[in-house]
This record gives C-alpha cells, sequence and structure tokens, in this order.
C-alpha cells in the first residue's frame, strides 16, 4: 500500500520536477531509476563471480581434499582442508554469498513493483484508464495484440542466453538442462502471461531491456578494467589438458556453505577484535589516582586570652539542669524568702 501510495503521489507531483506524469512516462522512468540503484550490487555480484570462476579449480582441488578425509574418516585431515578452501577464498576477496545479494535485491524489488502495479490497476484509477500510449489505450487491461507478452518474454529469454557472463559463472553438469526448462516454462506461460494488465507488462518489458543492456555493457573490457571486474582465462574442454569437471548441484551448495561458514568465522574474528580493541581503551583510560598526603593536626597552644574565651562559651552552652516537677514550689518558695530577707523593711 505505501508503494501504491508513493507511485500515486509521483504520478500527480514527480519528486524535485513537481510536474504532472503520465503512466506511460512514469513507470519507465521509475524502472530505469531503480536499475541504476541496483547497478552496484550487480558489479560486486560480477566481481565476485569472475574471481570465483579464476580460482575454481583450486577451490574443486581442495573441496576433493575435503571428501577424500571425510571418507577415511580422519576428521584432522578433513578440518585442515576446509581451513585451506576458507583461507583461498579469504585472500582472494571470494564469497559465495556476495553471489546471491544481487538477485535477491533485484527479486525483492521486481515482486514489489508487480504487487503494487497490479494493485493499482485494479484500483479502478481513472487516470490508468486513460493515459496508454500506441495501441494501449487502456493500461488497466491487457495487451490487445500480445505484442507486450511477447515483447517481455523474448526479452527474458535473451537475458537468459546474453545476459550471464559465461566466462565468469561457475558452471554446472545441470545448468543447460536448467536453461531448457527455463525456455520451456516462458513458452508455456505466454498465454497466462498475456492476460496481465498493460501497466504489468510495460514495467516487466522495461525492466528486462535495461538488464539485457547492462550486462552487455559489463562485458566490455574497458569497463570491466574500470570496475575492477577481472578477466576470467578461457577453461580448458573436455580432453583438453587442465580441464576440471564442473561440480554438480550438491557440491556447489557445499562451496555456499563453506563460504557461510567463512562469513561467520569473520564476523566472529571481528567482534573479538572490537571487544579487546575497547576493552583495551577503557584500561587506559582509567588512571590510578594517588590520594594527596593529609597533615596530622597538631593541637596548637592557645594563649590565656583564647583560653578565656573557650571556657565562657563553653559555660554558656551548658544547658540548666532541670527541676523535678515535686520540688518546683518549694524552691520557688526558698528563693522568695531569701529576696525578702535582703530587703530592707520601709515600712
Amino acid at each position: 500500500m505505501r508503494l501504491q501510495s508513493l507511485l500515486l503521489q509521483a504520478h500527480e507531483s514527480l519528486p524535485f520536477l513537481g510536474t504532472y506524469t503520465p503512466w506511460y512516462i512514469l513507470v519507465p522512468l521509475l524502472t530505469l531509476l531503480v536499475r541504476i540503484l541496483l547497478f552496484a550490487f550487480q558489479v560486486r555480484s560480477q566481481a565476485n563471480a569472475a574471481r570465483m570462476a579464476i580460482i575454481q579449480p583450486r577451490m574443486l582441488a581442495g573441496m576433493e581434499k575435503v571428501k577424500a578425509a571425510k571418507a577415511q574418516g580422519d576428521v584432522q585431515a578433513q578440518q585442515i582442508a576446509m581451513v585451506e578452501v576458507q583461507t583461498l577464498m579469504k585472500e582472494n576477496n571470494v564469497n559465495p554469498i556476495r553471489g546471491l545479494a544481487f538477485p535477491l535485491a533485484q527479486g525483492a524489488v521486481f515482486m514489489s513493483m508487480f504487487f503494487a502495479l497490479k494493485g493499482l490497476a485494479g484500483a479502478e484509477i481513472v487516470s490508468l484508464t486513460q493515459e496508454g500510449f500506441g495501441w494501449v489505450k487502456d493500461l488497466t487491461a491487457p495487451d490487445p495484440y500480445w505484442a507486450l507478452p511477447i515483447t517481455s518474454t523474448a526479452l527474458t529469454m535473451a537475458t537468459l542466453e546474453f545476459g550471464m557472463d559465461q566466462s565468469a559463472t561457475t558452471q554446472t553438469p545441470n545448468m543447460a538442462k536448467m536453461k531448457v526448462l527455463f525456455r520451456v516454462l516462458l513458452i508455456v506461460c505466454l498465454p497466462f502471461v498475456a492476460g496481465f494488465p498493460a501497466i504489468l507488462l510495460m514495467y516487466w518489458t522495461v525492466n528486462n531491456f535495461i538488464s539485457l543492456l547492462q550486462s552487455q555493457f559489463l562485458k566490455i573490457p574497458r569497463v570491466r578494467a574500470f570496475f575492477g571486474i577481472p578477466t576470467v582465462p578461457a577453461k580448458p574442454l573436455l580432453g583438453q589438458p587442465g580441464y576440471i569437471q564442473e561440480p554438480g548441484f550438491a557440491e556447489a551448495f557445499r562451496n555456499v556453505q563453506v563460504g557461510v561458514s567463512q562469513s561467520l568465522s569473520d564476523a566472529r574474528a571481528k567482534a573479538d577484535a572490537d571487544a579487546q580493541k575497547a576493552m583495551d581503551n577503557s584500561i587506559r583510560e582509567l588512571e590510578v589516582v594517588e590520594p594527596e598526603p593529609v597533615e596530622p593536626i597538631v593541637a596548637k597552644k592557645q594563649g590565656p586570652l583564647a583560653a578565656a574565651v573557650e571556657e565562657v562559651v563553653e559555660k554558656k552552652m551548658e544547658r540548666p539542669k532541670s527541676v523535678p516537677r515535686g520540688k518546683r514550689g518549694t524552691a520557688e518558695e526558698e528563693k522568695r524568702r531569701q529576696l525578702q530577707s535582703g530587703r530592707p523593711n520601709r515600712r
């Protein structure tokens, strides 16, 4: 719902321009913007795949050591071989998990846009029914001539065939079968895709077209050198010297597990180093403060005047003794008699 609200707001007033933008311009423009934002993930993914393809023979040899040690039941040798593979990937800045970042980000964006545009098409928005293009006047209705479904399907197939970097991608024996399966699915699903709203197929077509252009752009040697994507040497074919059989799906998954283990160990080591550094800084900040020497208080000799003043103060500070209640009357009468006896009789 929030993405749909953003799309409606951009349709009414495009950010930084503040102008009304028709849907047939807005959707391709936003698609281009999203593909530019995802381009950095694509570059990192291809660079990681290229480095992995370069060290693939050494990785496969290390995994063979792991399997041999496991078959012999030698746990120590198995751990040593695993450490060697992890060290190899760390030295070459390779991690199988990084190759999943771009597909996951691309899939998340595609699904978000898919459901957002499909929801807008079913919301009976008047502008969507009037701001079409060419032969498609109503963007909420399917393409009557199947031009958009066929184009989007063809671009998806072209991206599958030519978009992947064949030299850098780690191939498996099942890769060719998977490609055949994808081709069949794309053709079989064409009638189903033709029933989608035109605005959804327009987004799909533009997205596939930009994706194909970006993948071909990253195959240019100067572009690869600029982005730091290494060039992968040609792989020996079957029967040639240096040929190594590509790993199957299970072994490729095992390599991913090694990458996960490496990432966890690196994160744990970094956390331990950060904690040790923080502890060292705290210890440095703590300073031992020595207490200042306190001079002993020595009683000073008092003069006669000071002693007399102190004696008077002490007497004034003394509280008068209290007289018991039963003897108060007797004491007052005695005082009265003394006063009378001391006065002369004036009569």
